[in-house]
């Protein structure tokens, strides 16, 4: 009887030690897992010619309302830009991938057909993104290399941008 016991215990401890596993490589490491992000706030911290620099920081507003703060202390809300995540080969919400590539086009100089379609040229875009802003995408998940998917810190990352980009051009 202790014996099967023993072999009981085992198999569930494989089993949960299986699960945990799938889990923690697909959520913790890919990134796959989409979780109701709490919204970031924004401050800037510099703001010149060459663009608009900031930092993120998560609160527990879970309005779809962005908050940036500039040195100055003028305080502005934006809709989110982004809602959902983008992943080639994914059934994505068209006017995001639409968002997404004006974006990309507009801000980071990319030259992508604005289809609503996320293609191998939007994915290779997004790595470009990811490179450029890898200590605020990459680094703090430990990921080494871009992902082409726009999931939570990519999201978050170009809808601060483009808070900061939009309230930069309707007051110079």
């Amino acid at each position: 009887m202790a014996k099967q016991q023993i072999i009981i215990w085992l198999i569930v401890a494989t089993v949960i030690w299986f699960a945990i596993s799938v889990y923690w490589y697909t959520c913790g490491i890919r990134g796959f897992c989409q979780y109701v992000s709490t919204v970031p706030d924004v401050t800037v911290v510099d703001r010149d010619d060459s663009g608009i620099t900031g930092s993120v920081s998560q609160n527990s507003n879970t309005s779809d309302k962005r908050t940036i703060t500039s040195s100055e202390e003028i305080v502005i809300s934006c809709d989110s830009y982004l809602d959902s995540y983008i992943r080639l080969g994914y059934n994505n919400n068209q006017a995001d991938v639409t968002r997404l590539q004006e974006f990309l086009n507009t801000y980071e100089d990319e030259s992508l057909d604005v289809d609503g379609q996320y293609s191998s040229e939007d994915v290779q875009a997004v790595n470009r993104f990811q490179e450029k802003y890898r200590a605020q995408v990459l680094d703090p998940y430990g990921i080494s290399a871009p992902t082409g998917y726009v999931f939570r810190s990519t999201r978050d990352q170009i809808n601060t941008l483009q808070c900061a980009f939009e309230y930069a051009k309707t007051n110079n």
